[in-house]
């Protein structure tokens, strides 16, 4: 019975170094696939290129500026 539980003893133990380093290398690759030095929360994509959400909106409302004046043009000819 001595032995038994030392076997099991030995194993629980083993398992326990087991799932440590199961851990160890999924937070290593976890790690590696996200780079959050580069994380930036105020910017975002527009048009595949990264801007600052300031930018975009300046973009968006010189965009509509000159799609009306396209328009208005469109109209006077």
């Amino acid at each position: 019975m001595a032995k038994e539980k030392e076997a099991d003893k030995e194993i629980e133990e083993e398992l326990t170094m087991y799932k440590k380093e199961a851990m160890k290398q999924h937070e290593n690759d976890f790690s590696k696939a996200v780079d959050l030095g580069l994380f930036e929360p105020f910017k975002d994509l527009k048009d595949n290129v990264l801007l600052d959400e300031e930018d975009i909106a300046i973009k968006d409302e010189v965009g509509e500026k000159q799609g009306a004046e396209e328009q208005d043009n469109d109209a006077t000819v």
